[in-house]
């Protein structure tokens, strides 16, 4: 059997593996005949080689293929190291019917094109199962379901208030529901719960916008302020740059998607990327302040600190500067 799992609901997508791998193995109860590669670092060969090994504590062995999917997706060409691990791979969709009934192969990966070459070659020979991310009346009930489950009652406002601010990412929920269940009163979630233990969640991202606010005002000085705190919270160079560059980037995509006059799906499609509605809104209203080409020289201002960033030794004292620099220059072009 070959089964294939992949989409941006990571928790949900390890939690169906957890259990297939469960149901194969169970009577393998130190995992002998659990093997687990990465494609970028493995080879076909030896794929091969295990799925041919008799199993030894279990009835079937089973191996789990993380990765290879996504070296079939459209613009791995850019990226030789994954063009070239992709050529390497070329044969896999002949191999798979070759694997003994003895053996069990999970494909693994994250967010795939549908049109994935490799998805399609393997079509009808696989069991294909997508984690797309989970959203509306389905994240208002699996909150409801894990605050259950920790033995708490959440008020409807929190549940819409968690939903908003966390967004879809349940690595992140779950921990925090585990937080807040320890943090309530008689076992119930409220508002005022939430805005206390969620709040250093999101304060990162409000410290974010105030910065790209302080940017366009030419307050250097807070801008300089924001970074500090930044840096102070732990966040490395590399982390406050990219998430920077990040910012920008959906600033211009939210710019693009009121240009085409769909406003009305815009926030919808920017929640996709921010993985909350909270951000999605924040992203939207502040891009409405800034003119796109001036977005757009910043963007490109923070792309080039982040290129010289990955050449060279920048220290955390002078992250700030070298970014004013850069900004204060792609004005200029």
């Amino acid at each position: 059997m070959i089964y294939v799992l992949y989409g941006i609901d990571d928790f949900s997508m390890r939690q169906e593996l957890h259990e297939i791998q469960n149901a194969i193995t169970q009577d393998d109860i130190f995992n002998a005949d659990v093997t687990k590669f990465h494609a970028l670092s493995s080879t076909l060969t030896q794929i091969k080689e295990v799925c041919s090994t008799v199993p030894f504590m279990a009835s079937k062995r089973l191996v789990i293929l993380e990765g290879l999917l996504s070296l079939f997706d459209s613009g791995v060409e850019a990226n030789r190291v994954k063009a070239a691990k992709r050529d390497h791979w070329k044969s896999f969709d002949s191999y798979v019917k070759e694997i003994p009934e003895t053996t069990d192969l999970i494909l693994i990966d994250g967010d795939i094109n549908d049109r994935n070459k490799l998805l399609r070659q393997l079509a009808g020979n696989v069991n294909v199962k997508s984690f797309p991310p989970i959203r509306d009346n389905n994240l208002i009930n699996w909150i409801n379901r894990k605050a259950k489950s920790e033995g708490c009652t959440i008020s409807v406002p929190a549940v819409k208030l968690l939903a908003d601010v966390v967004g879809s990412n349940l690595w992140i929920m779950e921990g925090e529901i585990n937080k807040l269940s320890l943090y309530c009163t008689d076992n119930h979630i409220t508002v005022e719960d939430v805005n206390t233990v969620v709040s250093d969640l999101f304060s990162r991202e409000v410290k974010i916008f105030d910065a790209i606010d302080s940017i366009f005002l030419g307050n250097n000085p807070e801008f300089l302020k924001v970074i500090q705190k930044l840096q102070n919270e732990g966040m490395m160079t590399s982390q406050v740059v990219t998430m920077f560059a990040r910012q920008l980037r959906l600033l211009l995509l939210a710019k693009h998607l009121q240009g085409k006059e769909i406003k009305t799906g815009a926030l919808g499609k920017l929640s996709s990327y921010t993985n909350n509605r909270w951000g999605a809104q924040k992203i939207l209203d502040q891009s409405r302040k800034y003119p796109e080409d001036v977005l757009r020289n910043i963007h490109t201002a923070f792309i080039g600190v982040d290129n010289l960033f990955k050449s060279e030794s920048i220290s955390q004292d002078s992250l700030g500067k070298i970014m004013i620099e850069a900004m204060a220059f792609s004005e200029q072009r």
